[in-house]
């Protein structure tokens, strides 16, 4: 029964698709194109990559940036950071992982749940706990779908809270 929900579900999304999110993936190339003089940093360079899955319950996001950053006097850094997210389409609940790596050695994990009906982002790493987060938060494909109609509407500036589960110090 399963597969038969997850197909019927397709058609009962809220306006998702309507608003003119759908699946995707894209890949760039991230170089340095100038740089003032006298700076310690000589280039950066990197590819990001972004993929959005529809599920048949919300959205699954996955991010992948990897950039070298080379400075004059130290070796070359090597800086990776993985998000991936899964997104209701209702935007009420939203889970998240960000992994950091600097060389190849993990310094950063952040692991949790956002449920909006309780106002509570729980965060189960790098430590146990839970913060207060306001149902005026905004997650990340609900704020794309809110840009884009605001765009449509002629609005040239918006400003939303948004939490995308990239730091445990909740909404940016």
């Amino acid at each position: 029964y399963l597969p038969f929900l997850c197909f019927l579900s397709f058609f009962l999304m809220p306006s998702a698709f309507a608003n003119g999110l759908i699946p995707h993936r894209a890949l760039y190339d991230i170089t340095l194109h100038r740089l003032d003089k006298g700076h310690t940093m000589v280039n950066i360079a990197g590819e990001a990559s972004l993929s959005v899955k529809a599920t048949c319950n919300g959205w699954i996001s996955d991010h992948l940036f990897t950039l070298i950053y080379d400075y004059r006097d130290t070796p070359p850094i090597k800086m990776t950071s993985a998000i991936s997210s899964h997104e209701s389409y209702d935007a009420k609940r939203f889970s998240f992982t960000t992994d950091r790596q600097r060389n190849g050695v993990t310094y950063e994990k952040i692991r949790g749940n956002l449920t909006k009906d309780t106002e509570k982002t729980v965060f189960t790493h790098p430590q146990a706990r839970t913060v207060k987060t306001s149902k005026d938060t905004f997650l990340p494909m609900q704020h794309t779908q809110t840009l884009v109609s605001a765009a449509k509407n002629g609005r040239r500036h918006i400003t939303l809270p948004l939490f995308d589960g990239s730091s445990d110090k909740g909404p940016m």
